[in-house]
This record gives structure tokens, C-alpha cells and sequence, in this order.
């Protein structure tokens, strides 16, 4: 499993060199990562009605990857815009479709800054 908090290098000689390390060993799968993602998020203290609508966003897209055990940083932008473009095709509104893009552009910069990912898959969109 990947460390959700980074670790850090000094310089031995004279300890002035900080170095961040974000290279994780293992991936994890994107229910935890979403997991992971809410309780941050409750703990910055969101509103319930945020959290919720988090919450749902998020296993709205889970549930679109149809596989319970996707790696966090096997989705790409692919997979993101097709999952958007399915919303639009079923007809839902743009001002809906745009929430949730925002929900997930938050969710994988989040992954991103907690190094689970190294770039986001909405990062060009």
C-alpha cells in the first residue's frame, strides 16, 4: 500500500537539504483512497451536505469502474471522460455533469497531493 503521508531525506553532512519523498511502493484501490479522502475531508471540518454530496459523487464513479479492486492510479483521463461523456449521453444536465467534474478534479488532486497518484488524470482537462 502506498504511505499516504510522505516521507523526507536530510543531507547527513550538515542537514540543510530536505528532500520529499513521494515515490510510494504499492498502489491502493480506489475505495480506500476515497475513503481516505472523506475523512480528510470531515476532518477539515465540510459541511455535512458537502461530505454528502461527496460521498455520493464519489460512489457514483466507483460504481462506474465496475470493478471493486481498480487501483487508484490506474484511472486516466480515458476513463474520466468517458465516465463524464456516459453522464451527458443519459441525459443529465450540463450544471449537474460540472459538479461532478469538480468533485472528481478535488478528489485526484487530493490523490495526487498525498502522493497516490504522481499526476492527476483530470490534470489536462
Amino acid at each position: 500500500m502506498k504511505s499516504s503521508n510522505p516521507s523526507y531525506s536530510f543531507n547527513q553532512e550538515d542537514g540543510t537539504k530536505l528532500t520529499r519523498n513521494d515515490q510510494p511502493d504499492e498502489s491502493v484501490e480506489v475505495a480506500e483512497a476515497i475513503d481516505r479522502f472523506l475523512s480528510d475531508k470531515r476532518l477539515q471540518g465540510l459541511s455535512d451536505r458537502t461530505l454528502d454530496q461527496y460521498e455520493e459523487v464519489l460512489g457514483w464513479f466507483h460504481g462506474f469502474l465496475d470493478d471493486g479492486d481498480v487501483l487508484i492510479d490506474e484511472v486516466t483521463e480515458v476513463t474520466v471522460k468517458k465516465y463524464l461523456n456516459g453522464l451527458i449521453y443519459r441525459g443529465l444536465k450540463i450544471t449537474t455533469v460540472a459538479i461532478r467534474f469538480r468533485v472528481l478534479r478535488s478528489f485526484f488532486n487530493w490523490t495526487e497531493g498525498r502522493a497516490l497518484i504522481d499526476r492527476s488524470p483530470m490534470e489536462d482537462m
